[in-house]
């Protein structure tokens, strides 16, 4: 699991290290499209035979999945949740921890979908089209919230 622990602290990087003028969603949805076009693992966007070994020994063990998507769910998020709160002049508590969490749960949604891909075989190379398009949406559903999505029609 080291490997994949090592990119925990990664948005909370981004965030920190942004330039002047960026927002936080901006920061991220511009790392994660590189990291996409540069077939990093941490996208779930790579066809690399050690790294899909890897990726399925996780999804096929149990203690494994839970301890990924724990350690990301919880440590990530509250790197980032700090990083957001230091940067904030508002220091809304409340507000960091959300971003931190929409922020996350839309790379972890993102990164899932790449693995799934790979895992059925498909080429990083042909599904990175798709999963620049779908970061893009991801991400701007972040920026500009989900409004009336699935509204109840009249």
């Amino acid at each position: 699991m080291g490997p994949m622990e090592q990119h925990l602290d990664e948005p909370a990087e981004v965030v920190r290290e942004r330039a002047p003028g960026t927002s936080a969603v901006a920061a991220l949805r511009e790392w994660y499209l590189s990291a996409l076009e540069r077939f990093d693992p941490a996208t779930g966007l790579s066809d690399q035979q050690l790294v899909l070994d890897v990726i399925r020994l996780v999804h096929q063990t149990p203690a494994l999945l839970l301890r990924a998507t724990a350690s990301f769910d919880h440590r990530a998020q509250s790197l980032l949740s700090a990083e957001l709160l230091a940067q904030d002049p508002a220091r809304d508590e409340f507000t960091a921890k959300v971003a931190a969490a929409q922020l996350l749960a839309a790379q972890l949604a993102l990164t899932g979908e790449n693995q799934r891909r790979m895992l059925a075989g498909e080429r990083a190379a042909d599904a990175l089209p798709e999963a620049l398009d779908r970061a893009r949406r991801a991400f701007g559903l972040v920026e500009n919230g989900l409004g009336d999505y699935c509204a109840n029609p009249a």
